[in-house]
């Protein structure tokens, strides 16, 4: 899943690997054992991103731009540096679907 994102951070661009988790968008217990290993049911994502992404408090829309739950106060969005994040680039289209049921069953709207 790194190699398909440059080794690097999908939002940030953080290349420091140690700051960096293989995070998966449809949740292991969700899914089967194909999507487990699927590196397109992932992002990497630097820590503080990857915590949030797994609570449900942020996503991504169908562009990649970083949706935030409004149970994160405008307060916290300036502290994890998220407004007006989104991914450096256009993910494949099975991330997209996965992605899309993150939104559906993860996400905190």
């Amino acid at each position: 899943m790194l190699k398909l994102w440059g080794n690097r951070c999908a939002v940030s661009d953080s290349e420091t690997l140690d700051a960096i988790r293989a995070s998966h968008i449809k949740p292991w217990r969700s899914s089967t054992d194909k999507e487990r290993l699927d590196p397109k049911n992932g992002l990497p994502l630097i820590a503080s991103l990857d915590a949030l992404f797994d609570a449900g408090l942020i996503s991504f829309d169908e562009s990649g731009k970083l949706i935030v739950s409004s149970m994160l106060r405008a307060k916290e969005r300036d502290i994890f540096g998220i407004n007006n994040a989104s991914l450096k680039r256009m993910p494949a289209q099975e991330t997209l679907e996965c992605l899309t049921y993150h939104r559906n069953h993860i996400f905190h709207k």
